[in-house]
Parts: C-alpha cells; sequence; structure tokens
C-alpha cells in the first residue's frame, strides 16, 4: 500500500507540474514524439529484444525468471507492492512507449528512452535467478548469488564490448557535432546572444547561451502552435542540421559562420544520418 501509494503521488506530482510547465498532464517531448498507438507483433518483439540486450541472460532464460520472481513475491511474501514497483510499473512504461511511438533498436536516441524499464525488470530476472537456486537446490543465499553471477558472465561479458563499443561510437558523434558546436558558440558569441536550434542537448549545455528549440523541446509555445518559431523571440544565431528545414527559407539567406560534422557512415545514434552535421548561421 505504501509503495503504491508513493508511486501515485510521486507520478501526480509530475504530471502536475507538467501541466503548470506546458498547459498538458505530460512532458512536452511526450507530444512531440508519440504517435497514434499501435500495439502489434513488432512491439512485443521489440520489448523481448530489448530485455536482452540489457540483460545478464537471453530473453528466453530472462522470462520465465521474471515470472517465478513474480510468484515469489505474491504467493510467497504476500508482497503486492514489490511487484507493482520491480514489474508492472517498469512493463507499464516499457509498453507505454513501444506502442506510441516508431522504435529502433539501434543507438542511444531510441535505446535511452526505454533503460530505465528494462533495467529494473532485468532486476527482477536477477532476483529470480537466485530464488530458483536456493529454493530448487537448496543453496544457500551466497552460494545462490555466486552462482548466478557466474551463470550470468558470458552473456554479460559479450554484451558488455558491444554496448562499450556503441556507446563509445555515440559519445565520438556527440562530441564531434553538437558538443563542438556548443564550444564553438560559448567562445564566438556574446553571452546575451539566443541561439535557436532543433536539439537542446549538449549544444546548449556546452554553449551556455540562452536557446530557443525551433522543433519545440524546451519551447511549449512552438510544440502546441501557440507560436510559429520564427515569432519565438530574438535570436541572433542559428545551430541548426540544414536537411530538417530545407527548403522553409529560415537559413537560405543567412551569413554562415561554421559548421561540424562526421561522415554519415560513422553517426551512429540514430539512424538518420541527415543529423550528422550542424552548421552555424549568425542572424544579424
Amino acid at each position: 500500500m505504501v509503495t503504491t501509494g508513493s508511486t501515485g503521488s510521486h507520478a501526480g506530482a509530475w504530471s502536475l507540474y507538467c501541466h503548470h510547465a506546458n498547459g498538458h498532464w505530460l512532458p512536452t517531448t511526450f507530444y512531440m514524439k508519440s504517435t497514434s498507438i499501435a500495439v502489434g507483433a513488432e512491439q512485443f518483439s521489440n520489448a523481448w529484444k530489448l530485455l536482452g540486450l540489457n540483460g545478464p541472460l537471453p530473453s528466453c532464460v530472462l522470462a520465465p525468471l521474471i515470472v517465478l520472481t513474480a510468484c515469489f513475491l505474491l504467493y510467497r511474501l504476500k508482497n503486492t507492492g514489490s511487484v507493482l514497483l520491480l514489474l508492472a510499473t517498469p512493463l507499464v512504461f516499457l509498453f507505454g512507449v513501444l506502442f506510441s511511438r516508431k522504435f529502433l533498436l539501434a543507438g542511444y536516441y531510441w535505446l535511452h528512452w526505454t533503460d530505465p524499464a528494462t533495467i529494473m525488470i532485468t532486476w527482477a530476472a536477477a532476483i529470480g535467478m537466485v530464488i530458483a537456486l536456493t529454493s530448487f537446490n537448496n543453496w544457500k543465499p551466497k552460494a545462490a548469488v555466486a552462482l548466478a553471477l557466474l551463470l550470468s558472465l558470458p552473456h554479460f561479458v559479450g554484451s558488455f564490448a558491444a554496448w562499450r563499443s556503441r556507446l563509445a561510437s555515440d559519445c565520438r558523434s556527440i562530441d564531434l557535432v553538437t558538443v563542438q558546436a556548443g564550444k564553438w558558440l560559448a567562445q564566438n558569441t556574446d553571452k546575451a546572444a539566443v541561439i535557436g536550434v532543433n536539439d537542446a542537448g549538449a549544444t546548449r549545455y556546452f554553449s551556455h547561451r540562452r536557446t530557443i528549440d525551433l522543433m519545440g523541446l524546451n519551447c511549449a509555445d512552438i510544440t502546441f502552435n501557440r507560436i510559429r518559431p520564427e515569432n519565438s523571440g530574438i535570436i541572433d544565431y542559428l545551430a541548426i542540421t540544414p536537411s530538417w528545414f530545407h527548403g522553409k527559407g529560415i537559413y537560405e539567406n543567412l551569413v554562415t559562420c561554421t559548421n561540424f560534422s562526421i561522415p554519415p557512415d560513422e553517426y551512429t545514434i540514430t539512424s538518420n544520418k541527415g543529423q550528422s552535421e550542424i552548421v552555424i548561421f549568425r542572424c544579424q
């Protein structure tokens, strides 16, 4: 009961904050990224694959261990709160993401949406492995944990190497494009300058400048069509991916200051290779 109340109160407070910030009950990014609800084989297949990506064991082993954890908590400990916290809440979160938007199993841009849920579910499976070892073989808890870690090691080592390589590649992409753009703005623009961007992440952080996301991520008025991007305020510089705005008359007549890019085939954050370049324009 306490767990349910705590989860509900936190969710309610978060929702109230969202409503105060943007006039809606969910964060602005949800309305930007979400599409019509789609429930089908593709979404369940992605969920199955995501568990294997994050877990110490393949999905086919994790799934029964998760069920074992749920049964143990419900029928042996009578602890429905733990089932809600460890399993129900992350599963609702996971399928809420997968059902509400297009999702690709490639790159940080996609996977960071589901990481919180899949990591929690993986922990539940790890508990199930220890329960199985202690229940069916009369192992002591410490020995069961040690054996569980040993059994998980081969899959974990392989997945760790793959994820290490992917993380290094994604970080390199971010550094060479958006981080360098932000540092250039910090060194070459007035501290009062306003920057128009289409990615209000690393560029905003490293520039230390006020930014307006022309896509609306940090400007709810743009997202919900209260104002048009060109009417969002006085913008001194643009730091944008030109392919996003081609033919819209936003940058064509502006002065180009510099650009930062990476070869498209080395850009691993998303499958959209058009994001492998940022060009900085001076507006005034």
